[in-house]
């Protein structure tokens, strides 16, 4: 599969099948989500990834009741010290957010070659999930993302112009 394709396919899915994610496929998304780049090269970020007992008591933590059928979400976070280390305190609002969501979007193109659909999920109660999860205090819970075998397609959105030129 080309890149081009695997980013045109990628689609937010809510459905999925009950099925579980073999490790070799697990793997190849852990490494995805390695290989992205980040501020100075700190790699200031962690994902839990969680599934069976661990995950039904991470339900708490989401608002939308399709969460509770993923077989597969990962909750990102970003490292606070280490961003400060380097950069000066605050800077983790910034680098925090940016060097997760190159993560991420790697992991969402591995996933698509992988057959798997996957779902940024924005709504969660972070407090509630770094309770769950026993996260340390100085990550960053910033989103989480579903993943699993789809039982939809999911819709092909049209895209609107977003450029703008200067000469």
């Amino acid at each position: 599969m080309h890149v081009r394709d695997a980013i045109q396919e990628r689609r937010s899915i809510r459905k999925y099948k009950e099925k579980e994610i073999e490790a070799e496929k697990i793997e190849l998304l852990k490494e995805a989500l390695i290989w992205a780049p980040s501020a100075a090269n700190l790699q200031a970020r962690k994902f839990y990834f969680v599934s069976g007992k661990a995950k039904e008591k991470l339900n708490e933590a989401f608002h939308q009741d399709w969460v509770k059928k993923v077989p597969l979400v990962i909750v990102c976070c970003g490292d606070k010290k280490i961003i400060e280390e380097q950069f000066g305190e605050g800077a983790d609002l910034r680098y925090n957010h940016l060097d997760t969501a190159a993560s991420i979007e790697n992991l969402m193109i591995q996933a698509v070659e992988l057959e798997l659909g996957t779902c940024w999920i924005g709504k969660i109660n972070r407090e509630n999930a770094r309770e769950i999860l026993e996260i340390p205090a100085y990550l960053n819970v910033i989103c989480g993302v579903a993943i699993g075998y789809p039982a939809e397609k999911g819709e092909k959105k049209t895209r609107k112009s977003i450029f703008e030129e200067r000469k």
